[in-house]
């Protein structure tokens, strides 16, 4: 369902300043962006790489 988090991130982002467009994790404007259940948005590749590294 990408398609429907990108629609749904488009549309929480229509208002937003740029600060509230960045990534949380690079600080830059998000590169394919992914939202989460929660609310919060990150860049895909930032999102994969954490999942990565992180311990279990």
């Amino acid at each position: 369902m990408p398609g429907v988090f990108s629609a749904l991130l488009r549309e929480k982002m229509s208002s937003r300043s740029e600060e509230d467009l960045s990534c949380p994790v690079c600080h830059d404007i998000f590169k394919d962006p992914v939202l989460l259940s929660c609310s919060h948005s990150f860049c895909r590749d930032c999102l994969q790489s954490w999942w990565r590294e992180k311990q279990t």
